[in-house]
């Protein structure tokens, strides 16, 4: 019992003093037209799948989503589309922005609600581009993890 003694001293300390904090966990999101991101465990609780759309939810609450959308057939690229957009963007209220994104993706976003929409299309993928529209104060994170595979 004596040599129990200081174990258990030691067991209740340390249940005492709490246990360090676990860093969020990211998860990864590979989409169909070769990009990569990811979302830190503690932005999301909740995926609802769509057909072309992932919605992300928090307590119930849409806080965002990733979306692939096929190009118009009208456009001879992603990227001629999406340039597209930002030049009827900056035409608008919408106050565009460009993306820093890696060589081979071009890309623009803009903010209204609370949410940044970023528009991105990737040089290789001439069929399809990537809408992602997150919070406002995780867009800049969530985009820093782009990755093109």
């Amino acid at each position: 019992m004596a040599r129990l003694l200081p174990l258990l001293i030691l067991i209740a300390a340390a249940l005492s003093t709490g246990c360090a904090p676990i860093p969020a966990q990211k998860i990864d999101f590979h989409t169909p037209v070769s990009a990569t991101l990811s979302f830190a465990t503690d932005q999301f609780d909740t995926l609802e799948l769509q057909e072309n759309e992932i919605l992300l939810y928090l307590d119930r609450q849409l806080i965002g989503s990733v979306a692939t959308v096929a190009t118009n057939p009208k456009f001879d690229s992603a990227q001629a589309e999406v340039k597209n957009g930002l030049w009827e963007a900056q035409r608008g209220s919408g106050d565009p922005s460009l993306l820093p994104l890696p060589p081979g993706a071009f890309g623009f976003s803009t903010s209204a609600n609370e949410y940044t929409t970023g528009f991105i299309a990737f040089v290789d993928q001439p069929h399809a581009w990537l809408i992602i529209s997150i919070r406002n104060e995780w867009f800049k994170d969530v985009l820093s993890t782009l990755e093109i595979r």
